[in-house]
């Protein structure tokens, strides 16, 4: 076969390559996702209530205006469904009015498996499906797994914060004429975001891209797409 043969064959067969390595890498990662998130025994509700005790020890307050309480519920008490999960319960109390006005009280059900073990699943079923080198995916779990926990907690922060903003807001209106600022809607749209799934799984991806993908990983794509074009 005479040399220009060989180079057209090789040409041919380049951009399968990366093709294949695309294919092997989204198998590789349907495993560990489905690996982790399979319903092992006690899983749900070990993570549930170590979510709800932690969230409880940090952002938990007794302050007389402004408190807020987390605890665990068993799934199975909740008004919609045990399929969803909602184990988490925040109990939010605002007494920021006259002395002898009602304090403000929201409860909130929510779900520590989907917005809490989810999101560090699906980082780490990424960066154990990723074709790198281990070393780089270890290194990649002990930054990921610390970044995914602080958004986590911010979303959760967000709620807390977000709705006593709403309430002091709400005062304020009884109070005297008040014409809600560019902060208070700013707020009021975060706080309606942090009720959003979405966030959950495009922030754990963003990271994932962070901390494990460096911009050599994508030289041989792209020198497949070249050769191609």
């Amino acid at each position: 076969m005479s040399p220009s043969g060989r180079e057209s064959d090789a040409a041919a067969v380049a951009p399968i390559l990366p093709i294949r390595k695309v294919v092997w890498f989204l198998l590789r990662f349907a495993l560990f996702y489905g690996l982790l998130l399979a319903p092992w025994p006690g899983l749900t509700e070990g993570f549930g209530k170590v979510f709800a005790s932690a969230a409880d020890r940090v952002f938990g307050s007794e302050d007389p205006t402004h408190r807020v309480r987390i605890r665990w519920m068993d799934p199975d008490q909740a008004m919609i469904g045990p399929e969803w999960a909602q184990d988490t319960v925040l109990v939010l109390e605002f007494r920021g009015g006259p002395r002898n006005a009602r304090p403000a009280i929201f409860s909130l059900v929510r779900s520590s498996r989907y917005t809490g073990y989810v999101p560090a699943a699906l980082l780490l079923a990424l960066v154990l499906a990723t074709p790198v080198p281990w070393s780089r995916r270890l290194w990649a779990i002990l930054w990921g797994l610390p970044l995914v926990t602080v958004f986590v907690g911010a979303m959760l922060l967000l709620v807390i914060q977000g709705w006593f903003h709403q309430e002091e807001t709400r005062l304020l209106m009884t109070l005297q004429p008040h014409v809600p600022s560019a902060w208070d809607r700013f707020v009021q749209s975060f706080w309606q975001i942090s009720n959003w799934m979405m966030p959950y799984y495009v922030v754990p991806t963003l990271i994932w891209i962070l901390v494990t993908l460096r911009p050599g990983d994508l030289d041989p794509i792209l020198a497949a797409d070249a050769r191609e074009d």
